[in-house]
């Protein structure tokens, strides 16, 4: 008796075999290019080392400027939400909104309360009274802010309903003359608060002539016991965040307190990628592919040909992965060298600039993707042209 199923699953396991062997001596024989070739394969590095790094760098640069622009719009960044409160016994309290935030990790990562009240009184110890701006908050602000304490200490969950602050260190000297700040009493609206730290802004946020001070000890300067604006770090989608705000504002605003609350996206940015990015990117990587076919198919030296010992489908796989594993292999040894010179250039405009740097994984990460997938097009794309537009050694 014939065994067909058994002669069928050997025909098959041969195949595969064929299709393995056609690959492995493909990859081997393009490789075996990259050795004969090397200055037209290092010529495709550079082009890929160079279309990646623009595109890197100028991704990273443009994210940076537009974090930088948030900032300086607002101390606790792009793309959170602020909720602004008028008025008295609107039924919003401090706790309610900390628990809708902690209600929803996957949307909020934490609420921090904040207001900004200019024209404030201050005299410390030299007599000379400055007016300044009151940044009224907790020490949620520290942790998401754009504000660098230079010295001393920052406020913790234990100075909350104590009478301390931190000034700007353009205001020390005019209030405290050649002394030490920190430890000095400063009058804040006629009030005693011990100083406790030194601070700047970072990232584009100008937090000049500016006081922090607890939201627990505050009233004389809120004129409430509340603070009127607390902004939801968010950590998902902006829109579905809004939402759920909006919709907790709406099930226990007090309809009598004759109060509002408004909500806004402080310092929105836009994830797509701009028109001008894109099309530099796409010239170089047409710049790319053009070096790639040079490579491919003007030589300057040729490996030798082995695919005498395939035929139909086995002897287009070794066609295929003859020019496809080179070009794969040069477009990823650019990509990795473009993308770490990328990172470099945006992280050093960023600091000749004076702004801060900020990393993006997609602005990293689509160049690095995309740059070698397009190689292996190109190259899969130049192959097969060359084989049915030349001859059998083609």
């Amino acid at each position: 008796m014939v065994d067909i199923k058994g002669a069928n699953e050997n025909r098959v396991s041969a195949r595969l075999r064929r299709a393995a062997r056609a690959a492995i001596t493909g990859a081997q024989n393009g490789i075996a290019r990259i050795k004969l070739n090397n200055t037209q394969a290092g010529f495709v590095v550079i082009a890929f080392m160079a279309a990646v790094f623009a595109a890197v760098a100028i991704g990273l640069a443009l994210n940076s400027s537009a974090l930088n622009a948030a900032y300086a719009a607002n101390p606790l960044g792009a793309d959170n939400i602020a909720l602004k409160i008028s008025g008295e016994r609107t039924g919003i309290t401090a706790d309610g909104l900390t628990s809708l935030a902690a209600d929803n990790p996957d949307l909020f990562e934490a609420v921090v309360p904040f207001s900004r009240v200019d024209g404030v009184e201050l005299r410390g110890t030299t007599g000379k009274g400055l007016t300044g701006t009151a940044v009224v908050t907790d020490d949620l602000f520290f942790e998401y802010g754009a504000v660098d304490v230079t010295k001393g200490a920052e406020l913790t969950q234990a100075d909350l309903g104590k009478s301390v602050a931190l000034i700007s260190e353009d205001l020390g000297e005019g209030l405290f003359g050649g002394a030490e700040p920190v430890g000095q009493s400063l009058r804040i609206n006629n009030r005693s608060y011990e100083v406790i730290g030194l601070f700047n802004g970072k990232n584009g946020c100008d937090l000049s002539g500016s006081v922090i001070m607890s939201s627990g000890a505050a009233r004389l300067v809120l004129n409430s016991s509340e603070p009127s604006e607390y902004v939801f770090i968010t950590c998902g989608d902006t829109d579905a965040a809004l939402k759920k705000i909006n919709g907790f504002v709406k099930s226990n605003m007090n309809k009598v307190s004759g109060g509002s609350c408004e909500t806004e996206v402080v310092g929105e940015t836009s994830s797509e990628p701009s028109a001008a990015w894109i099309a530099l990117y796409i010239l170089m990587l047409i710049i790319c592919g053009i070096t790639l076919v040079m490579f491919l198919l003007f030589p300057s030296r040729k490996a030798a040909d082995f695919s005498e010992g395939f035929a139909g489908a086995d002897k287009w796989i070794y066609i295929l992965k003859r020019g496809i594993c080179p070009a794969f292999l040069l477009a990823l040894a650019g990509s990795a060298l473009g993308v770490a010179l990328g990172i470099g250039g945006a992280a050093a405009y960023t600091a000749l600039s004076g702004s801060g740097f900020f990393m993006s994984l997609p602005a990293v990460m689509a160049p690095f993707i995309s740059a070698p997938l397009f190689a292996v097009l190109v190259a899969a794309a130049a192959e097969i042209i060359k084989r049915l537009g030349g001859g059998r050694h083609a």
